[in-house]
Formats: C-alpha cells, structure tokens, sequence
C-alpha cells in the first residue's frame, strides 16, 4: 500500500508542495534528504550512526559513521547505477522523514538499514528538566 500526500509544508516538509494524492517521489527531497537515500541504498545493510537532524534535515557534513553487514544467502541489489535516479519512496522512508518533520531535531544514536531502507532507529533523549 502506496502513501500519498495530503499535506506539506511549504518549509521542512518532506519536500516541496505536492498535489494531494501525489506520490512521494525522491525528486520531492531536500538535498540532504535525498543524499541520506543515497547512502541507505550504497550500504545495503548495516548501520549509520550519529546521525544529527536540525530543523528536520539531516546533517551530512561531517558524515555520520557508518557499519556495513555482509548478509550471507541474500539477494544482491542491482549496482546502483542501473537503479532509477527518482522514484517512489517506500513507506519507511516516508515515515523516517515524517519524524524529522515532526521532531524538527534529534541525535540519532543508530539508524538500522536493510536491503537500503531504515527499518528502526534508536535516538538519543535528555532527561527531563
């Protein structure tokens, strides 16, 4: 089941303005947003960690550290040059940056990525004032 757009901001927003019931496309991303795509789909599987988000992007410079799994009896993804520049994005992408949207900053301890897609994260919180 495909999400579809209903509402973005104009600032912050997965992207910018989208005809309700449009898709979410990579071509609706931030820069940045769309660069962190890029760097769950060349890992494959593993981990991204440290990964800040200020004002609901993610901060790619310094880069966040990140771990690669060797998954044995797997699949191999096709080499990333022959995958499509823009497409639709899965339903966990859409909501990663849901929650950037709405938490707007975070540190994220550890990002999970399988098969290029974020599948759990564990972020880090202060304690309460």
């Amino acid at each position: 089941m495909k999400r579809r757009v209903h509402q973005v901001k104009d600032r912050g927003g997965i992207g910018p303005k989208v005809r309700p019931g449009t898709e979410f496309r990579t071509q609706h991303l931030s820069g940045p947003r769309r660069r962190l795509v890029q760097m769950m789909q060349k890992l494959g599987y593993g981990r991204i960690k440290r990964l800040a988000v200020e004002d609901g992007e993610p901060v790619l410079s310094p880069p966040p550290t990140r771990e690669r799994f060797h998954v044995f009896g797997r699949k191999k993804r096709p080499p990333r040059d022959t995958r499509p520049a823009d497409f639709v994005l899965k339903n966990k992408l859409v909501e990663l940056f849901e929650i950037f949207d709405r938490e707007r900053t975070l540190v994220i301890k550890e990002l999970a990525i399988e098969d290029g897609l974020p599948v759990r994260m564990t972020v880090a919180e202060s304690p309460p004032v």
